[in-house]
């Protein structure tokens, strides 16, 4: 399992404040990746109450777990039909 650490800074800007999100090597990051509906490619957003996320284990020739898995995100249009 790799875990990412965000260092938030937050800079005075002509009195109001923003976000700088870097990771550990420097790299500047966006606060929200939205997600992409997996059957229509299309954007999931964030008021998308009927989308659904399913994680499903992957398996190796015996039949046991391996620790991954892969995501599949359905958007509640794609349900509805």
């Amino acid at each position: 399992m790799v875990l990412s650490v965000y260092n938030c800074n937050f800079v005075l800007d002509n009195s109001f404040r923003s976000q700088i999100m870097q990771n550990d090597s420097g790299d500047y990051v966006d606060l929200y990746v939205p997600r992409k509906c997996s059957a229509s490619n299309r954007i999931i957003f964030a008021k998308d109450y009927a989308s659904i996320q399913i994680n499903i284990a992957e398996i190796d020739d015996s039949g046991r777990m391996t620790g991954h898995n892969k995501t599949y995100a359905i958007c509640g249009e794609i349900r509805r039909k």
